[in-house]
């Protein structure tokens, strides 16, 4: 899929090559302008040597990705503006470090969004969106110190997961079938993010993942009625 994109963008922009690595977006920005140095050099304006950096950017992820040091809620001595240390909790799962990032969680989303919205209504899944994006936060919070920016959808999409999981795990059910227990699901998960870990360079923020995935997967059932069926 990445190199049917590669090829696509390619088309497009009309360049003869063009690569989705790094998967950091500071990194990416790094390679982005040692590529324009190149290929300034190879024209002979080695003198074009400035480069103006717009603010809006680092205005965005300061003002809106999830940080530590205002966690838990509440802490107001190093916010930018009230409520910032409450609006995090939100803000984080709008904004995104790189395309990759953006594509893994977009394609993921909409998938299984469409068929939860199907399975149990378009109110089931907002709210599944608003629970994971703040008990991502919250997970991120409490099992983690940095002092980097956390940012992205992933809780979201893996209270997704945790909530397609558990339906599938009770449509089994009742069929009569066996479903997959919560320790081979919970195993699954894991493999899945060393895998994760590997291809992103170790630039995952696992704790977000779990909180997303527990909200969806342990939580969001209370809130389903039990005679409730699919509607097709």
């Amino acid at each position: 899929m990445f190199h049917e994109l590669e090829e696509s963008l390619c088309e497009i922009t009309g360049f003869d090559g063009l690569s989705l690595q790094p998967n950091s977006g500071a990194q990416g920005e790094y390679a982005g302008l040692m590529v324009i140095r190149a290929y300034h050099h190879s024209r002979q304006q080695s003198h074009r040597n400035i480069c103006l950096i717009p603010s809006s950017g680092g205005l965005m992820i300061s003002y809106g990705a999830f940080w530590d040091f205002l966690f838990p809620p509440g802490a107001v001595d190093q916010a930018l503006f009230p409520g910032q240390s409450y609006s995090m909790l939100l803000t984080h799962a709008l904004l995104h470090a790189g395309t990759i990032h953006v594509l893994m969680n977009a394609v993921i989303f909409i998938a299984l969004g469409k068929t939860l919205a199907v399975y149990f209504g378009l109110r089931l899944v907002m709210l599944t969106m608003l629970l994971g994006a703040v008990s991502s936060g919250v997970a991120f919070g409490l099992l983690e110190s940095t002092a980097a920016p956390m940012v992205g959808a992933s809780g979201v999409v893996f209270a997704f997961i945790g909530l397609w999981l558990q339906a599938s795990r009770s449509e089994l059910k009742r069929l009569g079938r066996p479903g997959r227990s919560a320790v081979s699901v919970m195993m699954s998960l894991i493999v899945i993010h060393v895998l994760l870990h590997v291809f992103m360079g170790g630039q995952i923020a696992w704790q977000a993942h779990l909180g997303g995935f527990v909200a969806g997967y342990f939580l969001m059932p209370w809130l389903i009625d039990r005679s409730h069926s699919p509607t097709y």
